[in-house]
């Protein structure tokens, strides 16, 4: 069973206006950290979020 297909965007529009383009692979993990831990009440470090932050951060260097 799948969630509503919108179930994260709360989620995601905070983290995403948090975001600036140049920031670094670490400062975007902690951001989502901080996002995850207060939205799912349970303790997200930057190491666990630094998979996704590389991602995004890829993404936001490549669109210079």
């Amino acid at each position: 069973m799948y969630g509503p297909y919108d179930e994260y965007d709360g989620e995601s529009s905070r983290i995403a206006d948090k975001i600036e383009q140049d920031m670094s692979k670490e400062e975007i993990a902690d951001i989502i950290a901080k996002e995850f831990t207060r939205s799912f009440n349970c303790d997200y470090t930057r190491e666990e979020c630094m998979d996704p932050a590389g991602e995004i951060h890829d993404y936001l260097v490549s669109q210079v």
